[in-house]
């Protein structure tokens, strides 16, 4: 399927508050805030059962994995000095504004972050069965589970309570079914894509806010129609002080946005706006019109020769 219709499908769904799946003929509910009332309720459930059955603990199986020498306290050091790293080289990269800069810091932190993360999934390895990991898989089934339907009014459940209590039937594939059409296909990265996308913001942008476009109060909205609010809003305000930025890429749109910020903050305290250091390919990546140097230059000379 293509991007467009790709992202399409996806908006109309999260405008629906559902997903549905043709093969097994099954709707399946974008979950909301108070789907998750009993979470710690069921979290103490599942936690306590396994502890009763003499599944160990993170910390726990850590002892033994340390004591048999396959980690060390050493190695726990050098990822929390990773991770330091990863944080200050964000940070670095967030306010370098020329390209060349930018890709250089980009290069370390993409080299640090895959250090980090070979080590942190080592060290997950080890506790992977541990109370805690299986107690969020299992609360992870809970809420698909219970997210799965047959009619589109989100009514008569899918799974029937015998179908859960059988530890004979099998869930991978509905859950697997979930992951595909809620996890993959509306992640964070398609809804920016769809908070910037025409098809969308043509109907966005004549509406005063997210309860007349969904035609409900925040509190009843889905996590999905939330999220694609928080981006809408933050590119409405994007797209309404930075006109001059376009593109069909959302990420180079925040990050122009905030390189505009930075100069204008630096041009306030300075004075003025100040492009040294940047190409004309950079500037007009960002919708800036560079000053025209050879103008610059015959001006100066003008003035120079003024008694």
């Amino acid at each position: 399927m293509k991007q467009e219709s790709v992202l399409r499908s996806a908006l109309s769904d999260i405008l629906k508050g559902y997903s549905y799946d043709k093969v097994n003929k099954m709707y399946i509910k974008h979950l909301r805030l108070d789907d998750y009332v009993d979470y710690e309720e069921k979290y103490d459930e599942y936690f306590n059962g396994l502890r009763r059955r003499g599944v160990e603990t993170k910390d726990e199986l850590m002892e033994r994995v340390i004591s048999k020498g396959l980690w060390s306290d050493k190695k726990d050091l050098e990822m929390e000095e990773l991770k330091k790293s990863m944080e200050v080289a964000k940070e670095t990269y967030d306010k370098l504004a020329l390209l060349d800069q930018k890709e250089a810091q980009k290069k370390f932190l993409t080299e640090t972050t895959h250090k980090y993360n070979l080590m942190y999934l080592e060290k997950e390895s080890f506790v992977a069965q541990s109370c805690e990991v299986m107690t969020n898989k299992k609360l992870n089934e809970y809420y698909v589970i219970n997210s799965l339907f047959k009619d589109p009014e989100l009514k008569i459940p899918f799974i029937s309570e015998d179908e859960k209590d059988d530890v004979d039937f099998d869930l991978s594939k509905f859950i697997a079914v979930y992951n595909d059409l809620v996890g993959v296909r509306m992640n964070d990265s398609n809804i920016k894509k769809i908070a910037i996308s025409p098809l969308f913001r043509r109907s966005w942008d004549v509406s005063e806010n997210a309860y007349y476009y969904f035609g409900k109060p925040i509190c009843e909205l889905s996590f999905l129609q939330t999220t694609l609010t928080e981006w809408a809003n933050e590119f409405s305000y994007i797209f309404k002080h930075y006109p001059k930025i376009k593109g069909d890429d959302p990420d180079k749109i925040l990050e122009r946005a905030r390189l505009f910020q930075e100069m204008n903050s630096k041009g306030k305290e300075d004075g003025k706006t100040t492009y040294v250091g940047m190409s004309n390919e950079e500037a007009s990546q960002m919708g800036i019109k560079m000053p025209d140097r050879a103008k610059q230059f015959e001006e100066a000379l003008k003035n120079s020769k003024k008694p």
